[in-house]
């Protein structure tokens, strides 16, 4: 069972918090990869995949509302965070990082 502590350095969800919805690490390697690293979470950096996936989240106020499903809980397919990063603003983030990445068919 993941932690219910964000893992985003520095952010204020914590285990008591009943209301912020958190999200588990993607299973897909290029993503997962850009969740760790925008997390700056340095304990994250040499985990495996499968590991942080089972023990860590990232909640919801790291994504933007277009990340989000219509009706449901979860984020659309390829979303990564961008809001409320350690070291990065707002404004870099949701510019020159689109906050759904999308994928080449070629990969």
């Amino acid at each position: 069972m993941p932690s219910k502590s964000c893992a985003i350095i520095g952010c204020d969800t914590k285990y008591n918090d009943k209301t912020t919805l958190r999200h588990r690490f993607p299973k897909d390697q290029a993503i997962f990869d850009i969740w760790v690293k925008r997390s700056g979470n340095n304990k994250l950096l040499n985990k495996p995949l499968d590991l942080v996936y089972k023990s860590s989240v990232i909640c919801d106020k790291h994504f933007e509302q277009n990340c989000r499903s219509p009706g449901f809980k979860k984020l659309v397919h390829n979303s990564v965070p961008t809001l409320n990063l350690p070291g990065m603003t707002e404004e870099i983030a949701s510019t020159k990082n689109s906050s759904i990445i999308q994928i080449a068919d070629e990969l």
